[in-house]
């Protein structure tokens, strides 16, 4: 799987949980160590950073997370750059 098709159904599987299950970073994060468990597949690939920083910067992208976890370039949203 490339890093392409991981964020789409990473975003895909945190879509599908209640509003109330994703409204911050301790629930993004327990959501991707849960992933990590039930879909290995998905984290096969090279991330540029920490797999965790990246998935949580496509989970919240309006968050202010600081500048070494995620930062505003294409880098951390968009996987084309990557």
């Amino acid at each position: 799987m490339n890093q392409k098709s991981a964020r789409k159904a990473i975003l895909e599987e945190w879509e599908r949980l209640p509003a109330e299950r994703r409204r911050n970073e301790d629930q993004a994060v327990a959501f991707i160590f849960n992933l990590m468990n039930r879909r290995p597949e998905i984290f096969q690939f090279k991330y540029r950073k920490n797999p965790v920083e990246t998935i949580l910067c496509w989970l919240l992208p309006n968050e202010p997370f600081p500048e070494e976890k995620c930062s505003s370039t294409k880098a951390c949203h968009d996987p084309g750059t990557a």
